[in-house]
């Protein structure tokens, strides 16, 4: 009798990791929408910051006063601060079901192109497949990269980094690494 509770434990244990395995198995969809999926997410990123008025600010540093009755604070533009990433990475895989997937007819290379116009600029659908499932499945791949490299992304744009979309998809997460639309532009 007292194997019992051992044989109870390893059996809870197995379906716990076999959940989990599932879970994980879910995430693998295909590389390339998750390096879609990433330079989508990093391209919404960068139209949101270039939508903020540039004039307006925040303060940051300590509200506590230090010894000489003084605060460290300063101001900073509020346009690709800490606050204004984390509140634009809250809905920006929504934006995600705006992007179609894109066949080169020579290669059969796919591609992710926004099919949704911002501010009236021209659209170019040629070879663009539109449909709600390529949506559905950027937004979910986006979610997940979002849960797994949230404080990345925000580690990037915190030291201004040249190429965020090559320093993110391509060299910190290798989602884009060996994938078919790796260099090809959004």
């Amino acid at each position: 009798m007292y194997w019992i509770r051992p044989l109870r434990a390893s059996i809870l244990v197995l379906c716990i990791l076999g959940l989990y395995s599932n879970v994980q198995a879910g995430r693998e969809i295909d590389s390339d929408v998750y390096c879609g999926a990433c330079r989508a997410l990093i391209s919404e990123v960068e139209y949101a910051i270039t939508q903020e008025d540039p004039r307006q600010t925040i303060t940051v540093g300590s509200f506590r006063i230090d010894p000489k009755g003084e605060q460290k604070q300063k101001k900073i533009p509020y346009a690709g601060s800490e606050l204004h990433l984390t509140e634009v990475m809250e809905t920006v895989c929504d934006k995600m079901t705006d992007y179609a997937e894109k066949t080169d007819p020579e290669t059969n290379e796919k591609t992710y192109v926004r099919y949704q116009a911002r501010n009236g600029e021209d659209m170019e659908l040629i070879n663009v497949s539109i449909n709600l499932t390529t949506g559905k499945v950027l937004k979910v791949a986006c979610e997940n990269i979002i849960e797994d490299y949230e404080d990345e992304v925000l580690r990037l744009y915190r030291e201004k980094s040249t190429d965020i979309e090559t320093s993110l998809c391509s060299s910190l997460t290798k989602l884009c690494e060996g994938s078919s639309s790796a260099h090809t532009e959004l």
